[in-house]
């Protein structure tokens, strides 16, 4: 039977890495959008960007927030003060952008996760602790990262520039593009893709389907949902869904 992937994720700015990747390995794999984005307070983004002598560096959690920054200073340059600064980066994604928007050298993309990259901060940081770190955020954002280096002594400011939202054709996709009759594995890359997907999907198809997760903090949403999962990808990257995913579709005839 055939198998077929289903990615809900939001739908990237460019060519989807994760679809390009799976299907040069001759997987069917389509993406349904889960959230869209919504950029906000980016007037105070740029006035804290205006100071990069008022933080020790930045935190990029994810790609949505380096592009805050672009949205941010629209047609202005990044001060270039902030490449002396640490910058730390969630994932190959957020770095290799940060890196071509900016021209900026982040540091701790392979944590993975926020949880992870506490550590790293810390350790590269030292005692450089007078100054925050500026850190743009989501509405939805766990407070992971500054609860953890509040307990170092490390300040981080986080303002909210951008809203996590349904997108608002989302239970017409699932309807129209996922069958029950076919072998399904569906891969949740966010707790609000999962919390948007998942009242959309027919039960027969959740007992069916495999369902994998990209990273341990989806993972558990999913979880406390009653979801259970058939692997956890984690890294969040193309290549680490890729070796999760060839497994379960060893059987494809």
């Amino acid at each position: 039977m055939k198998h077929i992937v289903t990615l809900f994720k939001a739908a990237a700015d460019d060519k989807d890495l994760y679809l390009e990747t799976l299907q040069s390995a001759n997987i069917t794999c389509q993406i349904i959008p889960v959230i869209e984005f919504r950029y906000c307070n980016l007037d105070g983004l740029k006035e804290k960007l205006k100071t990069p002598e008022n933080y020790s560096g930045l935190i990029l959690s994810s790609p949505r927030c380096v592009m805050s920054l672009k949205q941010s200073l629209a047609s202005d340059d990044l001060d270039p003060a902030w490449k002396n600064k640490h910058c730390f980066a969630v994932g190959p994604a957020t770095e290799k952008l940060a890196r071509k928007l900016f021209d900026l050298n982040p540091t701790g993309s392979e944590a993975g996760k926020g949880a992870n990259l506490t550590p790293i901060i810390v350790k590269n940081l030292g005692t450089q602790k007078d100054l925050p770190l500026l850190m743009p955020a989501s509405n939805l954002a766990l407070d992971n990262i500054s609860s953890a280096l509040s307990k170092e002594n490390i300040t981080v400011d986080a303002p909210t520039v951008y809203e996590t939202i349904p997108s608002p054709h989302l239970g017409e996709n699932i309807v129209k593009s996922i069958d029950a009759s076919h072998e399904n594995i569906l891969v949740f890359f966010s707790p609000s893709g999962a919390n948007s997907a998942l009242p959309f999907l027919e039960q027969n198809v959740l007992k069916t389907a495999k369902i994998i997760s990209i990273g341990t903090t989806t993972a558990d949403a999913l979880t406390k949902l009653g979801v259970v999962l058939s692997g956890v990808c984690q890294q969040p990257t193309a290549g680490s869904l890729l070796e999760l995913i060839k497994p379960l579709t060893h059987d494809e005839k």
